[in-house]
């Protein structure tokens, strides 16, 4: 064999050896620090360390107004609408019952099984005035996560506040409980008296194809309240005009409502059986499903809330008054009947 063949040959087993020890080191290196986070107690499993928190617990849960950061009760004294389930997150598991005197307060344990995990589930009655501000909730210190689910089996989602308490340190010596302070951010929820103005009805529709709107605005609110909007239709079945989405003398282009865009695509175009356009938020029974919300902000002022209907449509020697019907989720997980308005295109 030649002298350089030989030598490059022994330089690739150098190479491919060091390469194995490397590999072997790296390996080896990656190992270690597994077994030293997992046994440190650092590594983390959906939020839950494995030596998460077990032992005695006071809960007391606070209602707060989200508006002015008032109190705001959202216990109901005839029915038990909240409880507080374990980690199992098993609807019947129950921490305790509680007792209320201006806030709500749980004593129980998390068990080791928990990992740290109690959830707190309100099942809001039907006579419920007020919502949980998710979002709001949602930034509260030991809440992990907000989700529905029918616990009871009655046809509707309660509300579950994912309540992480894993990293509460363990008691020492003179210790019975670790004391943990919830707030829960409260609105009033508006379902009824709402009112829509008109600012502006199209009155410009002429021979040549354009898009032309109708605006206004929504009242009946105070500050500080909170509705889901569950539904909407651009309904044409009750006003003369159902002829005209047919023959594309008027097709939706957009609804806009307070923070809210919607386009005709999102629709999913004209129900001709129905004669309407329709778009659906979430399940049609639970809020938490998908249901849009729209608060009331302190000094947002009286155009808080405003809307627009557009059209691209042409001349048409009748006026065309399509109805907007807006549907809301109620607390208790059913939905009003509709708020109708009517809304007009004329001819130039």
């Amino acid at each position: 064999m030649p002298q350089s063949i030989a030598i490059a040959s022994l330089n690739s087993k150098r190479r491919k050896k060091a390469l194995k020890t490397t590999t072997t080191i790296i390996v080896i290196a990656a190992v270690g620090i597994l077994c030293l986070v997992l046994f440190s107690g650092d590594w983390n499993l959906g939020g839950n360390q494995l030596n998460a928190y077990s032992g005695r617990v006071t809960l007391n849960v606070y209602s707060i107004k989200r508006v002015n950061g008032a109190v705001y009760t959202l216990d109901d004294a005839d029915c038990e609408q909240w409880r507080l389930i374990h980690g199992s997150k098993d609807y019947n598991d129950k921490v305790a019952s509680y007792s209320y005197d201006s806030v709500m307060t749980w004593v129980g344990e998390v068990k080791p099984e928990d990992n740290g995990i109690w959830y707190l589930v309100w099942d809001p009655g039907t006579n419920q005035t007020a919502w949980v501000d998710l979002q709001e909730t949602l930034k509260q210190p030991y809440v992990a996560g907000i989700f529905g689910e029918d616990g009871d089996i009655d046809g509707f989602d309660e509300l579950y506040l994912k309540l992480d308490l894993s990293g509460l340190s363990p008691l020492v010596a003179g210790e019975s409980t670790k004391t943990v302070d919830l707030n829960l951010i409260a609105c009033p929820a508006r379902i009824a008296t709402i009112t829509q103005t008109n600012q502006m009805n199209s009155t410009g529709i002429t021979g040549t194809y354009g898009y032309e709107t109708t605006t206004g605005y929504f009242g009946g609110f105070s500050e500080g309240d909170l509705t889901y909007l569950a539904k909407i239709e651009i309904d044409f079945s009750n006003t003369g005009n159902s002829t005209y989405p047919d023959t594309d003398a008027w097709m939706l282009t957009h609804y806009q409502i307070g923070q809210y865009t919607f386009s005709a695509s999102q629709f999913g175009g004209y129900d001709l059986a129905n004669k309407r356009y329709t778009l659906k938020f979430g399940d049609q029974i639970n809020f938490m499903s998908g249901g849009k919300p729209i608060y009331y902000a302190k000094n947002a002022g009286d155009l808080w809330c405003t809307y627009e209907l557009k059209a691209y449509c042409a001349w048409t020697s009748a006026v065309i008054v399509p109805q907007i019907k807006l549907y809301f989720y109620d607390p208790d997980g059913t939905m009003t009947s509709a708020f109708i308005e009517y809304v007009m295109y004329t001819a130039a």
